[in-house]
C-alpha cells in the first residue's frame, strides 16, 4: 500500500479557495502527489468514492441529504451542480469549490500537473461572523475545538482518495 505524505499548505493564491481566504473566510488547505498524472472529474470522482466518505455520506443521508456515486460522476463531468449537502459555488478545469446547504462551509478540491505526477488538493472554508484585529476570521471556541479531528479527518480523505485515484488509474 502507498503512503502518502500530506501537507498543510496555504492553497495557490490564484485558486478558488484562496478568493474565499481573501474575503475573510478561515482557510485550510492539504495536499499530496502522486506519481501519475491526474485530472479533476477523476479527482473528484475518486474522493467521493471512498469508504470513509461514504460513512459521511450515510450521515448526510440521515440528516436529508441523501447522495449516491453515481451523483458525485455527474459532478465531476460538470453533469449535476450539486451532491449530498453542497452545490456548486464555481468551476474550472482543475478545481471545484462546493458550499454547504447553509452556506457557513465550503469544500475544495484541485489539481495540479506536476512533471512527473500530480498534486492532489482537498481544502475547506468556512464563513465566520467576527473576525480578530488584524481582520483575520475569528474562530469560536466550539471551532477551534473541532480544528484537530477536522485536520486529521481532511488529511484521511486525502489519502484515502488518492489510494482509490491511483487504483483506478492502474
Amino acid at each position: 500500500m502507498t503512503e502518502f505524505t500530506v501537507l498543510d499548505r496555504p492553497p495557490p493564491p490564484s485558486s478558488l479557495l484562496a478568493q474565499r481566504a481573501a474575503q475573510g473566510e478561515y482557510v485550510d488547505a492539504y495536499c499530496l502527489q502522486v506519481p501519475a498524472p491526474a485530472a479533476l472529474p477523476g479527482w473528484v470522482v475518486a474522493f467521493y468514492g471512498t469508504r470513509l466518505f461514504a460513512a459521511e455520506r450515510c450521515v448526510l443521508a440521515l440528516l436529508g441529504h441523501p447522495s449516491r456515486r453515481a451523483q458525485a460522476h455527474a459532478l465531476a463531468q460538470g453533469e449535476r451542480e450539486g451532491f449530498a449537502a453542497w452545490m456548486v459555488t464555481a468551476r474550472r478545469s482543475d478545481e471545484l469549490l462546493l458550499t454547504e446547504a447553509s452556506g457557513r462551509t465550503r469544500s475544495w478540491l484541485s489539481v495540479q500537473s506536476l512533471d512527473p505526477g500530480s498534486l492532489l488538493w482537498f481544502g475547506s472554508a468556512l464563513r465566520t461572523r467576527q473576525q480578530d484585529a488584524d481582520g483575520r476570521p475569528r474562530l469560536t471556541g466550539a471551532m477551534k475545538a473541532l480544528l484537530g479531528l477536522h485536520e486529521r479527518y481532511s488529511r484521511a480523505l486525502l489519502r484515502a482518495g488518492a489510494r482509490d485515484l491511483l487504483r483506478g488509474a492502474a
